[in-house]
C-alpha cells in the first residue's frame, strides 16, 4: 500500500513538474504603432494640414468656432484663443485614454492627454495644427517618449496608448473638416 503511495506520488509530481516546464506563457498581442510625423524643430509629433475650402476668412473662422463651442464640453476652459481679424483660433483641450487588459478585456483609465489645437484662416483655405501632445505624469512627457521607448523595448500599454491617441486626434481632425466644409441651408424669408 505504501508502495502504492509512493508511486502516485512520484506520478503526480512527476506531471506537475512536465506540465509546469512545457506550459507557454501567454504574451500579450502585439499592437502596430501608428507612423507618426515628427518636427524637425522640436522633435514633437505634430498633425498638421491645408485644406482648400470655399468661403472668406471670416465664414471659415465662424463655422471652426461653431464647431469648437458644441464640440468641447466646456469650451470657455479649452478656448484658449478666438482672433476674428488675424483668422486664429486656438483650443488646449484633452480626454483619457485607457489600459485595456488583453486578457480579461477590462478597461481602466489610465492617462489624461493633452494637446494645443490651433487653426488659421485665409480666404478660401485654412491650416490646422495639433501640437503639444502630452500626457500627464508627475510632470508632463510627450507620447515621443512611448514611441522610443516602442523602439527599444516593445510594450503593449504604451502601444495601445499611441493608437489610441491617433485614433483620437484623427477623429478630431475629420469632425473639424466635415464641419467647416458643411453647407449651409439656405431659406428664403417670407
Amino acid at each position: 500500500m505504501q508502495n502504492l503511495i509512493k508511486t502516485s506520488f512520484l506520478a503526480i509530481a512527476m506531471l506537475a513538474t512536465i506540465n509546469t516546464c512545457c506550459a507557454q506563457k501567454k504574451k500579450d498581442p502585439v499592437v502596430e504603432i501608428p507612423a507618426f510625423i515628427i518636427d524637425e524643430g522640436t522633435k514633437k509629433v505634430v498633425y498638421q494640414g491645408v485644406v482648400e475650402q470655399e468661403g472668406s476668412k471670416d465664414v471659415l473662422f465662424e463655422k471652426a468656432l461653431a464647431w469648437a463651442t458644441k464640440y468641447y464640453k466646456s469650451p470657455s476652459n479649452v478656448i484658449r484663443e478666438k482672433d476674428r481679424e488675424k483668422g486664429s483660433l486656438k483650443a488646449k483641450a484633452r480626454y483619457y485614454i485607457y489600459y485595456i487588459d488583453p486578457k480579461k478585456g477590462t478597461k481602466t483609465r489610465a492617462h489624461t492627454i493633452e494637446y494645443l489645437l490651433t487653426v488659421q484662416f485665409k480666404e478660401g483655405r485654412y491650416r490646422y495644427l495639433l501640437t503639444d501632445i502630452i500626457y500627464k505624469a508627475t510632470s508632463y512627457q510627450g507620447i515621443e517618449q512611448w514611441i522610443d521607448a516602442n523602439k527599444k523595448q516593445y510594450s503593449y500599454a504604451t502601444a495601445s496608448y499611441l493608437v489610441q491617441t491617433d485614433e483620437e486626434i484623427n477623429k478630431l481632425i475629420s469632425l473639424l473638416k466635415a464641419a467647416i466644409a458643411k453647407q449651409e441651408k439656405v431659406t428664403e424669408d417670407w
